[in-house]
């Protein structure tokens, strides 16, 4: 009688299936693309850095954003795929199933790390666009009120009829009338003979003089340029501030303030017009 075969009782060597080999490299293919997404957005950024000479790139200006959640999608999903076939990887056994275990582990940390690091990019680009935004765009406007009263000077005390006229004899820069919340693409209009109305981002009073009250409304941001109701507004006198109210076609203190200005000079015999509604 032939004896037992004793190794019909040893363990069978059972390779990982393949598609835990293919999880693996995906998690680290996706990795590996959203570290490249992380790098392409900070030279994206710094192109648009160094060609508009800004410290931060104006929304719809470039793709680095668009990078940042590329990155950031691209980590998450390769570490969520790196989880997946080291559980799937759990009981396999023999060289090439603790390799792959091996390089699922570091498929989670690339993923992590890359996922995290687009995550806070992508944050810290879009809290150093949003918190400057008031007070930039109220630099904008007091520098506007400056120029009206030069214009003023020139002529007589009246104040232009559009802002499109202190371009560019009193402001040579395009980016001025652009609202820093909102800014559209004032860049395409550098070096433009006449500013076309989409490149200015305010509302303006048109028919004020330079000896109308110093409170009469000049100019503020147009409804939807800051996140909120309010937004900045430029008096006659130059100075600018945030006003946090409707929109002029809502009672609130901006409407307020119009029919104020609007008073004042049908005093004196003037009527008021917006430019840029």
């Amino acid at each position: 009688m032939p004896e037992p075969d004793e190794t019909l009782d040893a363990p069978v060597y059972q390779p990982p299936e393949p598609r835990r080999s293919r999880l693996v490299v995906a998690a680290l293919v996706l990795s590996a693309v959203g570290g490249a997404a992380i790098g392409g957005s900070f030279l994206e950024q710094a192109h648009w850095q160094k060609a508009l000479k800004v410290s931060s790139v104006p929304r719809g200006c470039g793709w680095h954003r668009e990078l940042f959640g590329l990155g950031l999608a691209a980590g998450i999903a390769g570490a969520a795929a790196a989880v997946i076939a080291r559980a799937r990887l759990w009981k396999a056994e023999g060289n090439r199933a603790e390799a792959l275990k091996v390089l699922s582990h570091l498929g989670v940390l690339a993923g992590a790390t890359v996922g995290i690091a687009a995550g806070a990019l992508l944050l810290d680009s879009v809290q150093r666009w949003e918190h400057p935004l008031s007070y930039n765009c109220k630099s904008h406007l007091r520098q506007i009120g400056m120029a009206c009263q030069i214009y003023a000077d020139d002529n007589d005390g009246a104040f232009p009829t559009d802002l499109s006229l202190l371009y560019p004899e009193y402001l040579d820069s395009v980016r001025v009338f652009a609202c820093t919340a909102k800014p559209g693409k004032w860049w395409k209009f550098t070096g433009t003979r006449k500013l076309p109305p989409e490149a200015i981002g305010f509302v303006y009073v048109s028919g004020l003089r330079a000896d109308d009250p110093g409170d009469c409304l000049l100019a503020f941001d147009r409804p939807g340029n800051h996140q909120g109701p309010g937004g900045n507004v430029l008096y006659a006198d130059a100075h600018a501030g945030y006003m946090n109210s409707p929109p002029p076609d809502r009672p609130g203190q901006l409407k307020e303030l119009l029919d104020q200005t609007r008073a004042a000079v049908k005093k004196r015999g003037g009527e008021i017009r917006l430019v840029g509604e």
